[in-house]
This record gives structure tokens, sequence and C-alpha cells, in this order.
């Protein structure tokens, strides 16, 4: 990240955030990357992160490509305005997302049989349907929750994030709606903070230097 971020996102803390959406997909929802944001830097792409899931439907083995975005923000519903954002960014530029895995297929990223591999599962063949995009969502937002006691905060933060969570709901699915992008699976993932904002930052310096 050091070598290949983004100038825009140095010392803006916004790396955490593509961290973060990259370090769920792939150990909590066991997506594996194909790319990420510092791999494909320069692209055409616009996501964080791109993954490849794997999951059995009927007794048949399905995949999505998940295409990764993040937004840390005080407010939670201006997190979700920018992902958002991006998301229909990402989907207007579908061919452009699809056209940087397949150069990533043909410049040698992966070892031989990892190649061949995704070749067979992501490069469109006659009669086989075409592997359907999928969205993860990162959120850190600042949970707003002060006690100085510590198992009483922590508690708290669970209580209130739960009603956070609730509340915003109603506000994703107007959301994909009102974008068409309601013909899509969502994974998303969030993060209370005490202060968002600050603390991105914090969290990026002491990581990178």
């Amino acid at each position: 990240m050091n070598k290949n971020g983004d100038a825009v996102d140095k010392d803006s803390g916004n790396e955490l955030g593509d961290m973060l959406i990259y370090s769920f997909l792939e150990e909590v929802l066991n997506a594996p990357k194909i790319l990420s944001k510092v791999e494909i830097r320069g692209k055409q792409s616009k996501s964080d992160s791109i993954h490849l899931l794997r999951y059995v439907d009927s007794k048949q083995i399905k995949y999505q490509l998940i295409f990764g975005t993040s937004s840390i923000h005080d407010s939670i519903y201006a997190a979700l305005d920018e992902v958002f954002e991006m998301l229909l960014q990402i989907k207007s530029g579908n061919k452009d997302e699809r056209d940087t895995v397949d150069i990533a297929l043909c410049n040698n990223t992966f070892d031989k049989s990892t190649t061949e591999l995704l070749k067979t599962i992501l490069i469109p063949q006659k009669g086989k349907p075409k592997i359907p995009m999928a969205f993860g969502i990162f959120v850190g937002y600042s949970v707003g929750v002060i006690n100085n006691n510590n198992d009483e905060f922590f508690t708290e933060v669970q209580k209130k994030m739960k009603r956070d969570i609730e509340e915003v709901v109603p506000y994703i699915s107007r959301k994909a709606h009102d974008m068409g992008l309601e013909a899509h699976s969502y994974y998303l993932y969030f993060l209370p903070m005490n202060h968002a904002e600050q603390d991105k930052k914090a969290i990026m310096e002491e990581l990178m230097n």
C-alpha cells in the first residue's frame, strides 16, 4: 500500500476500508480474493477488491463474482450514500470490471493451475450462464456510545449497533431499488467506531508507519 496506494487516499485513512472489506469477504464470507485495490490501481476498475464466492444451491455448485467497496464516516447514512454511489459506478462499468479480471487471468497473476481453474469458472462459454455480479460492502461509522465502564460500554455498543442496522435496512433496500441495483446479492459488514473519521486516520498511521 505504501508503494502502490492512491495519492488521494494517502493520509486520509480510507485505506482502512479497503483492507477491511477484503478481510471480511475473504475470511468471513470465505470468498477468496482475485484482485485488491492496490493491485488494480491505474486500471479501469472502481472496486476496492474483487472476490470469487463458491456455494452450493439445490445440490449444484454455483459462483458469484463479488465486487467490494467501503466507506468510513461518522454518519452511517453518509457512509451508505458513498458506497451506493460507488456501486452504481461499478455496475455501470460492468464490462470494465470484468475486463480487469480477464486481464489478470492473462497476465500470469496466479500460478498456472489456479489460472486454468479460474478461466474455466470465469470466462464465458457457449451454453454456460455468465457468473452473476454481487456486491460486498463495508461500513465503518461512529456509534455514539460513551461509558467509562468497559463491560457496560460493549453491551451498550452491541445494542446500539443492532438498532442502527435495523434502522438502515429499509434505507438500503430503498437505495438499491431507486438506483436500479436491487437485482444483486449483497454482503454487508458494519464496524462501530468511537470517532470514525479520526480513528481511521489514526489506525492507518499506526499500521503504515
